[in-house]
């Protein structure tokens, strides 16, 4: 099945799907990213230490913020945000994977034709508890969606992340192949992707030199198939 030419991205934050795969969203224009974890606490919420540090003397302040951001930085791909109201870890309101792969599934049905782009959930407690909601959904999918998984960046610079990834899909009756990925020679879609990250001021800058460093390497895209040799 050829790919599509729009994507429906899953973020867990505001900024995740631009970090990992904004060169891929460049090249297909009028996707769609829905961020998982973009909802605003209520108002007058103190900041805590992570929100503080970008600048932010209350939580609701910081997301309204950084809605801004990723607006921006999708218009700048021609793609367009879809933002759930799930909270944050950080904020201490905790959901369950089932309630996100419901209201995520709703999502993927109000836009068909559009393949799904997926995190491969490799480190962070939203991150892990996004991949175990999108695995589900997988699972029960109609066939004729095209599922992807791409590599959460800067996590994956972490050792043996990915690898353990790969060997825990295994586990749950997933393969796992690396499909092919943006063309690194494509300029203007690498462009589009640094002027977009560069989007997310409040959060770049709070990012380590090797984490920034992350940011400009090439995208990694993953293709799971139901290894119907596993029990």
């Amino acid at each position: 099945m050829p790919d599509p030419t729009r994507w429906l991205v899953v973020s867990p934050h505001l900024d995740d799907a631009v970090f990992s795969c904004g060169q891929l969203l460049a090249q297909a224009p009028g996707s769609i990213v829905v961020t998982v974890f973009a909802g605003i606490p209520p108002h007058g919420t103190p900041a805590p230490p992570w929100d503080q540090r970008a600048g932010f003397r209350h939580a609701d302040e910081a997301m309204h913020a950084r809605r801004d951001e990723d607006r921006r930085a999708l218009a700048l791909l021609d793609a367009r945000p879809v933002w759930l109201d799930f909270l944050d870890d950080q904020y201490g309101v905790p959901t369950t994977s089932t309630a996100i792969a419901t209201r995520v599934a709703a999502a993927i049905d109000a836009h068909p034709g559009f393949g799904v782009l997926a995190p491969a959930g490799l480190f962070h407690r939203d991150h892990l508890q996004v991949q175990e909601a999108m695995l589900s959904l997988l699972r029960a999918d109609d066939p004729s969606h095209v599922w992807r998984f791409y590599e959460d960046v800067p996590y994956r610079r972490i050792d043996g992340l990915m690898a353990r990834r790969v060997i825990e899909w295994r586990e749950r009756g997933w393969t796992a192949q690396p499909v092919a990925a943006p063309a690194a020679g494509d300029t203007n879609s690498v462009a589009a992707k640094a002027a977009a990250v560069d989007a997310y001021a409040s959060q770049v800058t709070l990012l380590e030199p090797h984490m920034r460093a992350a940011l400009r390497e090439p995208e990694t895209i993953w293709r799971l198939e139901c290894d119907v040799t596993s029990t």
